[in-house]
Order: structure tokens, then sequence, then C-alpha cells
């Protein structure tokens, strides 16, 4: 059973039933609800599957579907009852894609053991042993696509096997961030493969510092920052763990040993060091983790940055709601952890209004029209636009844009010619064209429709020629525009929520919109704060991190978390904050800060720094405002951050 990326579960069983055995496979949702399940027995096998299941199961997600793959007895050209290697792939909604039997791939045709990992490529590398000798193992490169190989190597002691190492009838195998595949067999040794497969190099050195009076009874891999951790568990109950890269140098791209005793990094810690771009989801989203960059801080002193994939996260759930739910992410034995919102994937939609009109029941005259103008005081994410080119009829259409009075250019847009004469830009009027008589209502919001800031606006048409005027219009284009504001995006007030810290007082009450967090005039420091979007309606979430007293910048927080520190007595120095979500791009949000010596600072906007650097001067209160994009700020912006 393991999680699949829509935040659901695949689930995986042999089931005996009446004589017969099938495998059967459920999908289920985020909700934990059914989604779809299968109980599929390939035929594929020359004796009765009815009595031979497919054993050893290993089940791989990959974008278009699962791959199961594992053994099932069969009658060889001899006739005797063997053990092949056979996988199968399902699509996304459990549809049988392909059934593949590989045989004849150990020397006795008797597969025994099996281990698969998943390649950075998407392919997949399945190991078997050798079931007549502890010293034979083959290794199948297979493209998950279709179930072709694209290698076979086998590899023991026997005449016409590629050299390397025996004892490996266990053999395990791991693919670190170098692109490297690294195995591992019971009996300890250690083999780098190159990308054809054959082998880069072997050691047995590891087995000096392993118990040699027990066979290894199982194995454990791990990367972490390009080496390898692994985990031999011994027959008689023992357990040994070891940094193999000590002595292997597979942290190296050359592959070279590096002498036993030398020593070797270690990872001691990880930290989110950029977040990711998304922190924000509607319920039913996937996880998205584009932009999350994670650092090691390694026992040398060094730092790296960590490959990370969605494998690495743990904790997403979209099947509900929540305000601050909590991901982990995990590195060999380190983690860190950031925090996300679930909101309803619901929207009550927002009012449409008309902008812009100069169409009228009129005749329409011929020359060249003027173009029009408008102006609006807050942001619009338009909706519709339309002009009007009787005299042009049939011609084809041109473009149409909007230039703001700063020289912004907002297009141009390529509009569908409607009855012949009418250019549409998003019509919603199937066969006809929308009357700029009619009703308007609410429309959902949506990111496809552009968003302009304030300001006033000229409205170009690439043919003014044929562009209809009259007297009624000014001797301007007919031309109507319709939108809706983005600050009624969810249809409720947009409020930002947050509370401070306060010396020798504790946590405030929480305040909102631009009220005063704090204390002012009374010489107590922030330590530490918490702030959060209350609108549920928007995609929108916000980050923030505090410089602190002789720590220096935190990493981010989110939604509603602690930045700071309690119980430390130590001084916030400075703050920047950011909203982030898909509707991030239609607000702005502004802070100030009240620094000792300097009091009330000027307000800095959209993760710029807030407060001082190099005096040693506590905050000792914050407002917090959000604005529609292009909005005026709350008050000046000059010198929002101090430095010595």
């Amino acid at each position: 059973m393991s999680k699949t990326p829509d935040g659901g579960t695949i689930a995986y069983q042999h089931i005996f039933n009446l004589g017969f055995w099938s495998d059967a496979i459920v999908k289920l949702k985020p909700d934990g609800l059914l989604e779809w399940a299968v109980r599929y027995t390939p035929d594929e096998s020359s004796t009765d599957y009815a009595q031979s299941p497919i054993s050893e199961s290993k089940i791989f997600q990959f974008s278009d579907g699962y791959l199961i793959a594992g053994l099932t007895m069969i009658t060889n050209q001899d006739g005797n009852v063997k053990k092949a290697l056979m996988a199968y792939k399902l699509d996304l909604n459990g549809n049988l894609l392909w059934t593949k039997l590989y045989q004849n791939l150990t020397a006795n045709d008797y597969a025994t053991g099996l281990n698969a990992t998943k390649t950075s490529s998407g392919d997949l590398l399945l190991s078997v042993g050798n079931g007549a000798s502890p010293n034979e193992f083959v290794v199948i490169k297979m493209n998950s696509a279709d179930g072709s190989v694209s290698w076979v190597k086998s590899y023991g002691e026997k005449n016409g096997f590629d050299s390397g190492y025996g004892g490996n009838t266990e053999f395990k195998m791991i693919e670190n961030s170098n692109g490297q595949i690294i195995g591992a067999g019971r009996e300890n040794y250690l083999t780098k493969f190159a990308g054809d497969g054959s082998i880069a190099f072997s050691t047995d050195a590891f087995i000096v510092q392993n118990n040699t009076n027990y066979l290894v009874s199982s194995i454990e891999m791990t990367e972490f920052g390009g080496g390898f951790f692994i985990k031999h568990s011994y027959a008689e109950g023992t357990v040994l763990e070891k940094d193999v890269s000590v002595l292997t140098g597979f942290r190296s791209q050359d592959g070279l040993v590096v002498a036993e005793g030398a020593q070797t990094a270690v990872l001691q810690s990880i930290a989110i060091t950029t977040p990711a771009t998304k922190l924000s989801y509607k319920i039913g989203d996937v996880l998205d983790i584009s932009g999350l960059v994670v650092t090691g801080t390694y026992s040398d002193g060094s730092t790296k940055t960590e490959t990370i994939t969605v494998a690495n996260a743990s904790g997403f759930n979209s099947a509900i709601a929540s305000e601050n739910q909590v991901l982990t992410i995990t590195v060999g034995s380190k983690t860190t952890s950031y925090s996300v919102r679930i909101v309803a994937a619901t929207d009550v939609g927002v009012q449409e209004r008309r902008i812009f009109n100069s169409w009228n029941v009129g005749g329409v005259e011929s020359g060249t029209a003027m173009s029009p103008t408008f102006t609006i005081t807050e942001p619009y994410a338009l909706t519709f636009i339309s002009t009007y080119h009787y005299l042009g009829s049939g011609q084809p259409a041109g473009t149409i844009s909007l230039r703001h009075e700063d020289g912004t250019i907002y297009g141009p847009w390529t509009p569908q010619l409607v009855n012949n004469c009418v250019w549409v830009i998003n019509n919603k009027a199937p066969g006809t064209h929308e009357d700029f008589r009619a009703d308007l209502g609410t429309v959902v919001s949506d990111s496809k429709y552009p968003v302009i800031k304030a300001g006033t606006y000229t409205v170009i048409d690439s043919n003014p020629s044929t562009w209809s005027i009259n007297e009624e219009s000014g001797y301007y284009g007919f031309t109507e525009i319709k939108g809706y504001k983005t600050s009624e995006i969810g249809g409720s007030t947009l409020n930002c929520s947050y509370r401070t810290h306060v010396q020798n007082v504790g946590w405030q009450d929480w305040k909102t919109n631009g009220a005063m967090s704090g204390t002012s005039g009374q010489g107590l420091r922030l330590e530490g704060i918490e702030i959060k979007v209350d609108n549920q309606n928007n995609d929108l979430g916000i980050q923030y991190s505090t410089h602190v007293q002789n720590i220096g910048w935190q990493g981010w927080q989110y939604n509603g978390t602690m930045s700071g520190t309690s119980g430390q007595a130590l001084r916030l120095e400075a703050i920047k904050i950011n909203l982030t979500g898909t509707d991030a791009g239609k607000f702005d949000i502004y802070y100030q800060v009240h620094a000792q010596n300097f009091g009330w600072l000027d307000w800095a906007k959209n993760g710029q720094e807030s407060g001082t650097a190099g005096f040693g001067y506590r905050l000792e209160g914050i407002r917090i405002q959000i604005v529609p994009k292009g909005d005026p700020a709350p008050g000046s912006t000059t010198r929002p951050f101090v430095s010595e």
C-alpha cells in the first residue's frame, strides 16, 4: 500500500479463492472512498496459473499507470517446472495495458529473490538470483512504458558471465542523486553499475567490518547527500548500521575506493532555504513541490542542495480543508517541515461589471474612428471585450489591445469574428455576441482573465478605418469592456490577521487589516509573530520570516505558525512577508514596523525587509494590510528598512 500523487492510496494483494489465485489492485480517493478495484489473473504462465500466483511482487507508480512485477511458475522448454519474472501494467483507471513474461534469465531458468528499484529516467531495474547457485544473479533494465528490455546482465562465477561478486542471492539496488546505481548483497559485497549494466567497480572492503559468523538476513539502503547508509540484519537477531560511503567512495563521481579509516562528512541537518511555490491548495489538488530548495549541513561544515522529490514528502492530504497542514520532508534520517493550506474548491462567483461601453442603437457612419478612453480606480480582471466593424463586414478580425497612461500595453489579443462584423474576446453567447444592453450577473473568477491595474486606458483597434462610429458614440469606435474587481474575488473582503508575542505580556489578541499589534512607547520587544489570511474563497496563503537577535534570519513560516522565539527573551529586529497561492498575483501585502529609536518606519511590500540591521534595535509593533493589486499603499514606502 502506498500514497498516490493525488493524495489517494493504491493497494495490492494476492487473493486465493475457490482454488484460484488472482491479483487484487484497489485505488482509493484521498478521502478513503473507493475509486476503482480490479482483479487480474495473468494467463501467460504455461502451467496452471490457478496454482501459480505471482510471488514476491512489487508495485510501482508511473505518470501513466501502475506496474506490477513478480515471479511466477512456468514450464520451460525442457518440460521442467521453473520460476520466471512476470510483469504487467494497468492504466490510471485500472485497465490492463500489457503483460510480459521474461524467461531464460538465469543459468538454470529458476529465478529467486526478486528486488527492484525505479530509476530517475522512469525505468525499472530488477534483480533475481539463480535458484541453483548462491553465487549468481541477474539484473534486467525494463522500459516501464511497454515492458521492453533495454539490457540484461548476469553476474557470478560461471563461464560466460560478467565478472563480479557472487554471494548476492538477495541483491538490492538504489540510485543516488548523481544517477549512480549501487547494489548490495547478503554476503556484504558492494557494486556500482554503469548506465549499460556493466560493473564500474566492486569491493569487498565492507565485509571486514561485518559479523562474518552469520549470513545477512535482510538489507536496507538509504541515500543521503549522494552517499549511502546501509543496514544489515543478521540471522541471530543483531543489526549493523554503517555509512558505506566511508569505505567505497560512492559519494564521488569516479568511484575510487576511499582508504579504510578515512573520514567522510555525515549529514547533520536539513533546512528549507527556498519555500515551494505552491503553498495553498484546493480540495483534491495534487502535491506540487516545485521551487522547493532543501539544503543539507554536513559534519565537516559543508552544505549541499539536496535532491527532493514528492517521495521525500509526507503528511499531505488534500481530501479535507486545513488551515495549517504540516508536510514533513525527509532526507536519510533527517527531517524538516513546512505548512500548506487546503481550501474548499468551490467558487461562489463574483459580480461582472460593465467597465466601458460606447455601443448604441443608432446608425453607424464611415470614417476613421477615434480610440475611446476609460479610467478605473482599482484593478479589474477582464472577462469580455467587443468592437463593431460594420463597414468591414466579412473581413478577418484583427487585434485589440489596451494602453495604460504609463505606456504599459495589455494585449494585443486576437478576437473571434461573430456575425461577420463583431470582434469579440471571451464571447459567452455561442452563435451570436453578447448584447451591450444585457443584464450583468456573476462569473467564476479564473486566472485566464487578464488583470489590469488602476489608471486611464486607451483602446487600440488594429483597423480604425472600419471601426463603427456615430454621433451618439462621440465618434469613438463602438467598444464594450466587462470585468470584475479583483478585490471582490470570493465575494468577501480579504482579511489578514496577526498576533505578536510581547516581552512581559506574552501572546496578544489577534489584530486585523492594519491595526497595530505590539506596543508603542513602552520599550517592550516583540519576540514572536503569527500571521494568517482569513478568506477561505481565495487560493491564497502567506509566508513570513523574522530576523532574531543572536540567530539572524529564520526559515520561512506559513499560515499561522510562529516565527521568532518564545521563552528565550530574544528580540525581533526585522521581518519580511509574502503572499502565496495562485491568487497571490491579484493582491499586494503591506507591512509597517515600530522600531526602537526610530518609531514607525515606512511601509514595506511583498517580501521586502522591514526593520533595522546592525543596530541591535528591537521591533515593538507591527501593522499588516492586504490590498488589491496596484492599489495605493497605506502610507509612505520610502524607508521601510534601515541598516547601519
